[in-house]
Parts: C-alpha cells; structure tokens; sequence
C-alpha cells in the first residue's frame, strides 16, 4: 500500500539525500541494494506504508511509481491524513489518494513526476472532482502519454503527470504525445537508453506546441471538456489531419494490389505442392 518515491533534497551544492518508502520489506531491501550499487551509501528507504506516513512540505524532488487502482482503505482508515485538500478520494481506489499525498510532500518550488494508469486522466465522478480542482490550482504542469508496452507488467495505457507546487492557476498545460515525439527522432538512429525519451524531454523543456506532438491545452479548453486530460481528446484531430482522403485511398489501393498477389502466389504453391484443404 506505498507509492515507490524517491525524493532528492539538495542545498548550496550539498550532497543528495535520497529518501523513500516501500511497504513491501523484501522491495525495500531491493531499493537499499540499488542505493549502494550506485554509489549512494547513506539512502533513507524505510519499510512503511504511504498512505499513512504523511511527510508535509518535506522534498524537492519526488518521483513516484504508485500501485495502479490500489483497492485498500489505508487512506480512510488513518487518523493522520490531513492531505485530501482536493478532495477525499473514492472507496477502494487509491490513485487520487496517492496523488494527494505527493502533492502535499512536496517544498514550495517542489517539483515531482508521477506515473499513471491513464484512467487518472478522464475519469468522473468524485476523481473528476479531485482532478478537476487539482488543474484549477494550477499544479499540473505537463502530461507525458508514453507508449504501448513500457510496462513489463501491465499492458494498460499509461502516462506521467508533471507536477509543481505551488501551482500557477490559468497557465495551459503541456500534453506531450511521447511515441510521435520520438518518431522525430528518426527511427534508423540509433540511441542508447539514457536518451530513449530525449525528444520528449526536449518538447518539455521548450514547452512549446509541435503539431501532433505536443499542444498547450488552456484552462477553458479543459474546462469545455469536463477537465479531462487524456492526450487524445485534443490531438486526435491533428493527428487524422496528417492523413488526406486521396492519400488514404491510395494506401487501400496498394494493400489490395498487395493482397492479390499473396493469394496469387499462395495458390501457385499449393498447385506445386498439390495441396487440399478441407
């Protein structure tokens, strides 16, 4: 029942500190074991659950992988959660419970990147309520749509929002399609891990539209649509634009030229080989 964060606090140049926690004891000792391979000796990973161990105003940095849809009542149970400003969540689903919880740790001037089910994005009901007052204040700076199959464990569309407190109420935020993103790359090119999402860090920096990559998304147009953050709601039309009628139709055009000669070739074959099928 813990998000695994992993928070940096640096001043005047200082060594960074590196905190998290993890309810899962044998995850906990995986994280200290990664600390020290990388050279961070003295890292604060405490076996402990989230949802009740409220931190306010305590990192800089958080970055945060939470359980998708946690089904726990954790959160309704403490007697210490004071992080609900936007709202208290749904019963046995956590998402927004997790999210809160982050915003609320964070310093002012903090920043965190949090990873999603894309589900955080548009659905309504009371998390509609909760995000649609989260975007009001102005603390979503970014969502980073990534692409299919990033997860070993899960095949769910997922996302990351861009957090940061104290938020700016009216500033638009950055949708970034991160699968087109790195298609301008280009594809022959080969890239090493550390720079798999560079065009996507590039689009975030200079925030800044790239038609059918990145589009800032206003407050009324949030608004005219129920505050729903998900990418597709306001790329789709750029993205179906690239594509004319004729151009479509020329494609169709090829596949079945294509496909008449598969099956040309497929019944030549089983001519050759005096094949039947029953």
């Amino acid at each position: 029942m813990s998000a695994n964060i992993k928070a940096l606090n640096s001043k005047d140049h200082a060594p960074l500190q590196v905190h998290g926690r993890e309810i899962n004891l044998s995850a906990a000792r995986i994280a200290r074991i990664n600390c020290i391979v990388h050279g961070i000796i003295d890292s604060d990973i405490r076996t402990s659950d989230s949802l009740q161990a409220l931190e306010v105003s305590t990192y800089d940095i958080i970055l945060a992988n939470p359980p998708f849809s946690l089904a726990t009542d954790s959160y309704e149970r403490s007697t210490t959660c004071s992080y609900f400003d936007f709202g208290m969540p749904p019963p046995n689903n956590a998402d927004f419970a997790f999210l809160q919880m982050i915003i609320k740790s964070l310093k002012p001037g903090g920043r965190a990147a949090v990873l999603i089910p894309n589900g955080v994005l548009f659905r309504s009901g009371i998390e509609g309520a909760i995000r649609k007052k989260i975007i009001q204040a102005g603390i979503i700076e970014s969502v980073i749509s990534l692409p299919g199959g990033m997860l070993k464990n899960t095949g769910i569309p997922t996302a990351i929002l861009v957090l940061k407190k104290p938020g700016v109420p009216g500033k638009p935020i950055l949708l970034i399609d991160s699968a087109e993103a790195e298609r301008h790359i280009g594809a022959d090119l080969p890239a090493p891990l550390k720079s798999l999402f560079s065009s996507t860090l590039e689009k975030y920096k200079n925030f800044e539209e790239v038609e059918g990559v990145a589009k800032l998304v206003t407050t009324d147009e949030l608004e005219g649509n129920s505050y729903n953050l998900n990418i597709s709601r306001y790329m789709l039309t750029q993205q179906v634009q690239r594509k004319s009628l004729p151009d479509l139709i020329r494609k169709q055009r090829g596949l079945e030229v294509r496909l008449a000669e598969l099956q040309r070739e497929f019944s030549e074959l089983l001519a050759e080989h005096e094949v039947s099928i029953y």
